[in-house]
């Protein structure tokens, strides 16, 4: 038999000469012989850097991110791989710098420039959240020519909260 099933190991060596007894296991243990294929292969479709293109967007959105169409899969691959540290520190500075350097496939750095925090019955209402104030305010560096301006804005509204100021600088 070309394909034969692994079902066939397991019989007695006596029945394994016989037809009706190749038929029964080839046709039992068929369905049992493609679990097991892809019960194998599985773990590498899961990580990130093995997986196909076409399971990359279902990853994406098994580890919280937003799909978003037109994305390469380098930084599908990135985001994916990177997802712990993202979403463990939404929002911080590490979080989004870890999002920036995913997207960008670049080292990036993001600093914090906010002068004091705001602390509820400590602060006045004009220190940090007054009138043209911000809650954090965050300057993000990209070595220019990684990823323009406006896609890279379009990419962190989902990251980065929406109290905070940010400025993207090219270095």
């Amino acid at each position: 038999m070309a394909d034969e099933t692994k079902l066939l190991d397991f019989l007695p060596p006596a029945w394994r000469e016989h037809q009706l007894a190749q038929d029964l296991a080839q046709a039992a243990g068929t369905p049992f012989d493609y679990w097991r294929g892809l019960l194998t292969t599985v773990r590498s479709h899961l990580d990130p850097s093995a997986a196909p293109s076409e399971w990359l967007d279902w990853l994406m959105k098994l580890v919280g991110h937003f799909q978003r169409p037109g994305l390469s899969d380098t930084r599908k691959r990135n985001l994916i791989r990177g997802a712990g540290t993202i979403w463990l520190n939404k929002g911080l500075a590490v979080g989004i710098e870890a999002y920036v350097q995913a997207i960008a496939g670049v080292s990036a750095t993001v600093t914090e420039s906010t002068a004091d925090p705001f602390v509820c019955g400590i602060s006045t209402a004009g220190d940090v959240c007054g009138p043209g104030g911000a809650g954090w305010t965050y300057e993000i560096s990209v070595p220019t020519g990684s990823i323009a301006e406006a896609e890279l804005r379009e990419l962190l509204e989902p990251i980065v909260p929406a109290y905070c100021v940010y400025t993207v600088t090219f270095t």
